[in-house]
């Protein structure tokens, strides 16, 4: 009996002992089930969130990619209607070319319009005309090249008899000479003056032709008339595009 109460007691003691480390482990494994349920709480969210950002992401991707699509037709669109302004301005460049030409034409029209009103010619008078005015260039061009050929035998001589033989330096004209020129012929190179016998032109006479007080080109008479005179252009000596109208002057006044 001495010995049965301290093993009852010992019995006892490890039964509180053994219910102690029950409860401890039965709150030990609530406390796991609670984290486990709290983890898999947060598992859910965080899935949740995740599905949530991958729908997302997924209408972004929708979004830029139509985005793009519309990015690339407003460049299409952009590009054509460059390539339409440069047609545009192409055309615009055509047609004003197009209306200079025309401007051109009408006021060369209205000039020759002026022209043959000022004639007093009659539309049948004109026609008639053309004939005689034909015939005069054939003249006039015959009497061109026979003047260059005389011009050319004159020179011819000059060279075989230089006028400084005899102490001459250039035919001297009258130092109150002064002309101008009536008609320009650039193809052979001569010019009518409305100066000639009258006046004091003597033939080889030089004569320097100006404008605006320029030198414009300087030129030998190779015929005399009563009122007028015919001279080439010496070689070397045009320095610019001879018009009617320039003003001619001695080259060798007979005051030097």
């Amino acid at each position: 009996m001495r010995f049965r109460i301290p093993l009852i007691v010992f019995i006892v003691a490890g039964l509180a002992v053994t219910a102690l480390n029950f409860f401890k482990i039965t709150e030990r494994l609530n406390n796991l089930h609670a984290q486990l349920r709290q983890e898999t709480a947060a598992k859910q969210t965080a899935e949740a969130v995740a599905a949530a950002a991958q729908k997302q992401l997924a209408q972004v991707s929708s979004i830029l990619k139509e985005t793009k699509t519309e990015l690339q037709a407003a460049q299409a669109a952009r590009d054509e209607a460059n390539a339409s302004l440069m047609a545009q301005v192409r055309r615009a460049d055509k047609l004003g070319a197009e209306l200079a030409s025309v401007g051109h034409d009408r006021d060369k029209a209205q000039v020759d319009l002026g022209r043959y009103q000022a004639s007093g010619l009659t539309p049948q008078q004109a026609a008639n005309a053309i004939p005689k005015i034909q015939n005069l260039e054939r003249e006039i061009a015959f009497a061109s090249a026979k003047t260059r050929a005389l011009a050319q035998e004159v020179t011819q001589l000059k060279m075989s008899f230089p006028l400084s033989d005899f102490g001459v330096n250039g035919v001297r004209l009258p130092a109150t000479l002064q002309g101008k020129v009536l008609v320009w012929d650039p193809k052979w190179r001569f010019v009518v003056l409305d100066a000639g016998q009258d006046q004091g032109v003597l033939e080889s006479g030089e004569l320097l032709v100006n404008r605006d007080g320029k030198l414009v080109a300087k030129v030998k008479v190779d015929r005399v008339e009563k009122d007028r005179s015919i001279a080439s252009v010496m070689p070397g000596w045009q320095l610019a595009e001879i018009i009617e109208g320039d003003r001619l002057v001695p080259a060798h006044p007979d005051s030097f």
